[in-house]
């Protein structure tokens, strides 16, 4: 049974779902705090979501080359492309062992998710599954939400200092580098995705280049490092920025033979501004609700979740901008009684702002 019908078993699928990915890249760093080599495994997922009628699915496996008691960190983040207009079930998302038998399953909710989620398969666990030789483990996710959006999956697991994965390498000097990162923005303690090309004088793909990538503070320090490695000359990395780290300018800086190349990054801890919240009647069973939110860096999106405890009801909704600078809508609700109104603004490093408010309707 290969890698692809076996998750699907493992799943209970009765119908073909997409093919198991490999990691789209892996990273190496070394945390001196634990005396340990990291290897990242990372991959971009891009999923659909149907709701109620259905969902959507992505499964993918990451190398474990060793027995060692070290533990595996599964890092997850998620980021909105087509915004919902009702939110349902939510994510889960499983990790396997070797085996296929289930070892880990984490159920979260659309805005844990995008704040970035991290859960860990502890040292004795990964110890006692993968074999002396090593082996591969298995991670899947579901959207039950609809809409679809953008994953990012990340296995980090720890080796023993010195530890060096096999990796395939073609000594060619690289003449072209090219990296960017998927977000202009990020705060403390936050991964930043970063991807590139590296290509020979005549534009040809290098593969096992290895491609060192920095985070460089405002004073041109680096405040951290790492190495990946082309794959058919392109590779990718997260970048995490210290939970440390102050606000201002930095770069993403990505360096392969003698060939440099940067990007900046801001990094952003304050939350944007939300004031004139406000909760209106719009009608039978309607309300308006609408807020001015401004942010030095940029804004996100700007959102309100309404809920009825009385009913059970819940659910929520993006605020549109509005030509006078507002963010607003206008939503109908299912039922009478005072209604809860929470309206968060999130920035583009995902720095966040909350208002509650409540009306009664009916």
């Amino acid at each position: 049974m290969n890698a692809e019908a076996a998750v699907r078993s493992a799943l209970g699928f009765s119908t073909k779902a997409n093919r198991v990915k490999l990691p789209a890249q892996m990273s190496i760093s070394t945390d001196p705090t634990t005396n340990s080599v990291l290897l990242a495994h990372d991959y971009r997922a891009s999923i659909t979501g149907l709701g109620l009628v259905g969902f959507g699915h992505f499964a993918f496996s990451f190398p474990v080359y060793t027995a060692d008691a070290k533990p595996i960190d599964i890092v997850l983040h998620w980021d909105t492309i087509q915004p919902y207009s009702v939110y349902t079930t939510g994510y889960r998302v499983t990790v396997y062992d070797p085996t296929l038998t289930e070892v880990a399953r984490i159920d979260t909710d659309f805005f844990t998710l995008s704040q970035g989620l991290t859960f860990t398969i502890d040292a004795a666990t990964r110890s006692s599954l993968t074999p002396a030789g090593g082996a591969y483990w298995y991670m899947d996710m579901v959207n039950f939400n609809p809409g679809w959006g953008i994953l990012d999956m990340s296995a980090h697991v720890a080796y023993p200092a010195g530890f060096s994965p096999p990796l395939k390498t073609t000594k060619v000097p690289p003449f072209l580098l090219h990296g960017k990162t998927d977000k202009s923005a990020a705060k403390p303690g936050q991964n930043v995705q970063s991807q590139g090309t590296v290509e020979d004088a005549d534009g040809n793909a290098l593969d096992g280049v290895p491609v060192q990538i920095e985070l460089v503070g405002p004073l041109g320090v680096s405040v951290w490092q790492g190495v990946t490695t082309s794959v058919d000359g392109s590779f990718t990395a997260a970048v995490p920025v210290p939970a440390s780290a102050a606000d201002g300018s930095y770069a993403v800086r990505f360096t392969a033979g003698d060939v440099t190349t940067s990007t900046p990054l801001t990094v952003d801890s304050a939350p944007p501004v939300l004031t004139g919240a406000s909760v209106s009647p719009a009608g039978a069973n309607a309300v308006r609700i609408q807020a001015t939110a401004t942010d030095a860096v940029g804004l996100a999106y700007v959102r309100a979740v309404l809920s009825n405890p009385s009913t059970e009801s819940t659910f929520a909704m993006f605020l549109a901008p509005q030509s006078d600078g507002t963010f607003a809508a206008v939503v109908g609700l299912p039922s009478t009684g005072t209604w809860s109104v929470a309206i968060t603004s999130v920035d583009r490093a995902v720095n966040f702002v909350s208002i509650d408010l409540s009306i009664p309707v009916g």
